[in-house]
């Protein structure tokens, strides 16, 4: 197998972020030698600090906490959606007479499902959000 530019270019990140194993490593310094190109920007790279900043326990607990808390109201916000969502479908007795909600208040229903259909997105905003932090 033929190692090629593009290749290389993959294992850029890994190199400068000092995860490479030793092989890699070789084998991107070896490819760097014959294109200057690409040692310069092995070099630009390495000047730069990678670490990220270490973080204190008190901004973890933070994180931790409003992280708890987010997954905790996504859960009320998700049995909202389906009861406001489920709500139009009722049937409702009073007074000796059974109706469906959706036929007799039209307004209420509507109303309802508007209410269901905002906390859907609600719902599946926060979902997002969680997932590109990796909590979800």
């Amino acid at each position: 197998m033929q190692v090629t530019k593009d290749v290389i270019e993959d294992l850029i990140p890994v190199y400068l972020a000092g995860e490479a194993s030793a092989g890699t490593k070789r084998l991107v310094e070896e490819f760097a030698a014959a294109a200057p190109d690409l040692a310069r920007r092995l070099k630009a790279g390495a000047d730069v600090d990678a670490t990220p900043p270490a973080l204190t326990p008190d901004v973890e607990v933070r994180a931790l906490a409003r992280t708890r808390r987010l997954l905790r109201l996504r859960g009320v916000v998700l049995g909202l959606a389906i009861w406001f969502t489920a709500l139009p479908a009722t049937i409702v007795h009073r007074n000796g007479r059974t109706w469906w909600l959706w036929r007799e208040s039209p307004e209420y229903a509507a109303l309802s499902l508007a209410a269901g259909i905002v906390l859907w997105v609600v719902y599946y905003t926060w979902g997002r959000r969680l997932k590109a932090t990796g909590v979800v």
